[in-house]
């Protein structure tokens, strides 16, 4: 088999190419006739925005009740495999994202 375009000792193998059938994609729109937008309203934004702030308040604070059930929860997760002095058993605990945070912001106090 011969790279394309050189000719090999088959000979030139450039019309066995299959004909390119998919447009390119740098000349096309991405957006279609057919495909229409819902305008972003300004109150959209900000409940938005205050759905993302409530998420990051939640996910730094955690009530102590429910720490403690978590810790429980992995301590007989330990138990039940043996993973206690165990090096080839141990648990990871990991929070599942619930969606979009705020970006976490500090304020300077003036002391």
């Amino acid at each position: 088999c011969s790279t394309h375009g050189i000719p090999g000792p088959e000979g030139n193998h450039i019309s066995d190419l299959p004909p390119l059938d998919s447009p390119n994609p740098w000349l096309s729109s991405s957006l279609s006739a057919s495909s229409v937008v819902a305008p972003v309203t300004f109150a959209s934004i900000v409940e938005e925005e205050l759905q993302q702030e409530a998420a990051l308040i939640r996910s730094r604070e955690k009530p102590l009740a429910l720490i403690q059930v978590e810790e429980r929860a992995i301590q007989d997760l330990l138990v039940f495999y043996e993973a206690f002095g165990n090096p080839e058993e141990f648990v990871i605990v990991e929070r599942t994202p619930q969606g979009p945070l705020a970006v976490p912001t500090w304020n300077k106090h003036g002391y």
